[in-house]
């Protein structure tokens, strides 16, 4: 896989150089995106200009496709030069709202910052929301955080406690959600936090799984949560076990934004839940290097199942040892240490079976960090601009790609950088700069997660994305006249 920088800025058409909003002199302070694939930047030199592309983004619909019609017909001025016709993805219209999990600001501190294409709003619950703007942030808030905004909204929350770093992206709420590898140890705690951003009243059931299946807690069943309001489960009060557990929350009335966070002896994490069972799940963002990688799987039907993982890396795709075939009664839950079998490559998971499960991995190096398996990243979002990396599997034999694009604070492009992810795993490094990334794909296999070592370990999967649609454009060619 070649690496060849843009040497050129995709963005500007040198014709129109003076209708650009963003400046040399201002693109030159920002440090040039590294693109991890062969990128022929001659190919887009009648690129439009970033303002005329970013208005193509805000469009609402197919704009300048005229016909003329006419008894019967259709009229075609002949006089008229032949347009260009160039398809453009763009984020569709339409609300978008996130919750924001938050942690206890008396243990340090906490920042929520949420940026997008359009304007965003941003307020804690029980507070009036800010004035719209294309960045928005709330530090040590007191409660949890609500944003919205339009398809391509994106938040993240970053928190240091306890000396240890940890993050998580704002996410839509949900109507059902599981977490394995759960740690309810004499030493290590797991909290679950369910927020209701909504006005009405959501009602929940909480399950909890084990080595041996489903483990009764009544008390945890029917819970009602109120409007604008977040409730707390210490798991540790109702259960405590040396494996991992698996848990279930299941909306039977409205939905939750809900959020597991763990801490203890061997770190800090908060871990955003895998949404849907399947027979076909691939889990994103493993870490490379040393240390324990521990799969938990829970057979979520009431026959037994057989699960095949294969591990799709950045060289080769291969079968950790141990891992080819994997019994799991009905409603048990399993773990399986797959550290030394994992080659401490970093890498993505596929699991197969013949019956639904659920799967997180959890690494433990020097913190503690868990990432479910996730639905295909499809359409965009735009996330504040920080330091990490961008882990993308794709479990298919086709090709994929994502079009990762910096925006200036203004959320005009400055540049941008295709990664190509053949089937396997790639990682791309991201660098903070004044400014948000919009993160873009057409594919439909794609799983994408963002990886933090700064002040500990925390992996962000990105979830299922902004909706796009194809706006279609007509230019004028000089050339025909």
């Amino acid at each position: 896989m070649s690496q060849t920088p843009s040497s050129t800025n995709p963005w500007v058409d040198s014709s129109r150089a003076a209708d650009t909003t963003v400046s040399e002199a201002a693109a030159s302070e920002v440090p040039p995106l590294e693109d991890h694939h062969t990128y022929d930047a001659s190919t887009r030199l009648d690129q439009p200009s970033a303002k005329e592309r970013r208005n193509r983004w805000l469009a609402r619909g197919a704009q300048g496709v005229i016909a003329l019609l006419a008894a019967g017909g259709i009229v075609a001025a002949l006089s008229t030069p032949a347009p260009v016709i160039e398809p453009t993805t763009v984020l569709a219209s339409g609300e978008r709202l996130l919750g924001c999990v938050v942690g206890d600001p008396t243990l340090g501190d906490v920042t929520v910052q949420a940026t997008g294409i359009e304007p965003v709003t941003i307020w804690q619950l029980g507070q009036p929301p800010s004035e719209p703007a294309i960045r928005a942030s709330v530090t040590n808030p007191a409660s949890a955080v609500v944003v919205s905004g339009g398809q391509s909204v994106g938040g993240i929350v970053q928190a240091v406690q306890g000396g240890q770093a940890m993050a998580s992206l704002c996410s839509s709420p949900i109507s059902s959600g599981w977490w394995n590898g759960v740690p309810v140890t004499a030493d290590q705690f797991s909290t679950l936090v369910l927020t209701n951003v909504d006005d009405s009243q959501a009602t929940v059931d909480v399950s909890l799984y084990g080595e041996t299946g489903l483990i009764s807690v009544a008390a945890l069943n029917n819970t009602q949560i109120s409007g604008q309001s977040t409730v707390s489960f210490s798991l540790n009060d109702r259960v405590i076990s040396e494996t991992p557990i698996a848990v279930e929350v299941r909306a039977t009335v409205g939905r939750v934004v809900a959020t597991l966070r763990t801490y203890g002896a061997q770190g800090s994490d908060w871990q955003a839940p895998l949404e849907q069972t399947s027979t076909d799940l691939v889990i994103p963002g493993i870490p490379g290097g040393a240390g324990s990688r521990v799969l938990t799987i829970t057979n979520t039907s009431e026959r037994q199942t057989q699960v095949a993982v294969e591990a799709l890396g950045a060289f080769e795709n291969f079968v950790p040892v141990g891992a080819a075939a994997i019994d799991v009664g009905p409603l048990d839950t399993i773990s399986l240490e797959l550290g030394p079998a994992l080659r401490q490559e970093a890498l993505g998971l596929r699991l197969t079976s013949d019956q639904p499960v659920s799967a997180s991995l959890v690494s433990v190096t020097t913190d503690i960090a868990g990432v479910s398996a996730q639905p295909a990243f499809t359409g965009g979002i735009v996330l504040p601009s920080l330091n990490g990396i961008l882990a993308l599997t794709n479990p298919d034999e086709e090709p994929a790609a994502v079009t990762i694009t910096r925006l200036d604070p203004a959320g005009v492009p400055i540049d941008e950088v295709i990664v190509e992810v053949p089937r396997g795993s790639v990682e791309h490094v991201l660098e903070q700069f004044d400014g948000s990334i919009l993160i873009t794909t057409s594919a439909d296999s794609l799983r994408a997660a963002l990886l933090f070592t700064d002040g500990g370990l925390s992996i962000v999967p990105l979830g299922s994305g902004g909706a796009v649609s194809t706006l279609v454009t007509m230019e004028h060619d000089p050339s025909l006249g």
